[in-house]
C-alpha cells in the first residue's frame, strides 16, 4: 500500500497524536505482515482519497484532526478517538476535514495456494535425461576374452 514497514513484530509503535508535527508529517506504513497492514494515513484539509472497496476487513480510527468517510454514498465524520469498521467489500472513500492522522488497519485475505496433482512423468523420457550430457555416463561392459592362453 505506502512503501516499506517502519517497525516489526514486537516493536512498540507510538499512535499519540503528531500535534505540531503534523503538518510536516507523511503517510507512512507501520505493519506489514502477511495479511495484515497498519498505516497511519495523514490526510491534508481538503485532501481526498479516491473511492476504493476494501478487499478484506477494515478499521479505520481518526488520531486527531476531522475526517469525513463516504461509504457507498453515506457521508458520516470521524472525530479523534473514533473508529469505523469496514466489512469486505465496502466502497468507501477518505476526506480531510482538516489536517488529519488515521490509524488504518487492513486484512487482505490470504488466498489458498491450489492444490497440485503430482507430475505424471514416463519413465523413459527420465531415463533418457540421467544418461544425457553432464550425467555420469553409464559403466562400459567389460568384454570377456573367449582366446586362451598359448602353450609353447
Amino acid at each position: 500500500m505506502r512503501g516499506l514497514p517502519k517497525y516489526r513484530s514486537g516493536d512498540v509503535v507510538p499512535i499519540r497524536p503528531l500535534g505540531s508535527e503534523l503538518p510536516n508529517a507523511a503517510t507512512e506504513t507501520l505493519i506489514r505482515k502477511d495479511d495484515l497492514e497498519i498505516a497511519r494515513i495523514v490526510l491534508r484539509s481538503g485532501e481526498q482519497h479516491a473511492a476504493y472497496n476494501a478487499v478484506g476487513h477494515v478499521v479505520v480510527q481518526c488520531i486527531e484532526g476531522l475526517v469525513k468517510v463516504v461509504l457507498e454514498g453515506i457521508k458520516c465524520e470521524l472525530k479523534p478517538g473514533d473508529l469505523m469498521h469496514l466489512t469486505p467489500g465496502t466502497r468507501h472513500s477518505l476526506y480531510g476535514t482538516h489536517d488529519s492522522a488515521i490509524l488504518f488497519l487492513g486484512m487482505n485475505p490470504v488466498r489458498p495456494q491450489p492444490e497440485r496433482e503430482p507430475a505424471a512423468f514416463d519413465n523413459a523420457e527420465v531415463m533418457s535425461r540421467d544418461t544425457g550430457p553432464g550425467s555420469t555416463p553409464p559403466a562400459k561392459p567389460t568384454i570377456k576374452s573367449n582366446s586362451r592362453p598359448s602353450s609353447s
